[in-house]
C-alpha cells in the first residue's frame, strides 16, 4: 500500500489504483459508489466560491457596539478567539499543506451536514 518505486507502466499503477481504491471503499472505480461501513464514502462538495472573510470575523475587529462584555471564563473565552481566528485556521491549514479552496467547510453539502447532526444527536 505504500509504493516507494516508480511503477513501470501506467498500467501497472492504474492496477494499482484500483487495489487501493477497492479496500479503502468497499467499490470498484467506475462502477456506481455505495457505502459501506467502516469504509470511506463519498462526500458530496458544493463547488462555489465562497470567501470565508464574508463570514467570519475576528471578535477583535467587531465594533464595541456589536458586542455585549463575556461572562466566560477567561480560558474559555481564550479558547473561543482561537478557535474562531479564521487568519490563524488558514495559516495551519497552509503550514500543513492543506488547500484551503478545495478544502473548504463552506463546500461541504448542507444535507450531509444537517444528516451528520442527526445522526449525532
Amino acid at each position: 500500500m505504500s509504493q516507494r518505486t516508480p511503477f513501470t507502466t501506467p498500467d501497472e499503477a492504474f492496477k494499482e489504483y484500483m487495489s487501493i481504491y477497492k479496500s479503502k471503499t468497499g467499490n470498484i472505480l467506475g462502477e456506481p459508489f455505495e457505502w459501506k461501513p467502516k469504509k470511506y464514502m463519498l462526500v458530496k462538495m458544493n463547488y462555489t466560491a465562497v470567501n470565508f472573510k464574508d463570514y467570519l470575523i475576528p471578535f477583535s475587529k467587531l465594533p464595541d457596539t456589536s458586542t455585549k462584555a463575556s461572562e466566560l471564563t477567561s480560558w474559555v473565552k481564550d479558547l473561543m478567539i482561537a478557535i474562531t481566528d479564521s487568519t490563524s485556521i488558514n495559516k495551519a491549514m497552509k503550514h500543513f499543506g492543506i488547500d484551503t479552496e478545495l478544502l473548504n467547510p463552506s463546500n461541504i453539502d448542507k444535507k450531509l451536514i444537517n444528516d451528520a447532526r442527526d445522526f449525532l444527536s
